[in-house]
């Protein structure tokens, strides 16, 4: 069982790699730096010079875009 929980593992990053190839840059950027890294909203406006607000929308539309490329490539 753990190998198959392992192989499952895998694939899923594997997968995920592939969608975040399909998105645009900064939208991928954002979405390692809040979900890889764990940073916090403040962290990454800090980190990339820009407004607190404006990391919560721009990941907003990050998440939407992976949502779509997800659905086009793997439903």
């Amino acid at each position: 069982q753990d190998t198959e929980l392992v192989v499952l593992t895998i694939e899923m990053n594997h997968q995920i790699k592939l969608v975040l190839k399909h998105i645009q840059e900064i939208f991928k950027q954002l979405l390692l730096l809040k979900y890889e890294l764990e940073l916090s909203y403040k962290e990454i406006a800090l980190l990339l010079g820009m407004k607190e607000e404006t990391v919560r929308t721009y990941l907003f539309r990050a998440r939407k875009e992976f949502q779509k490329k997800w659905r086009e490539l793997y439903e």
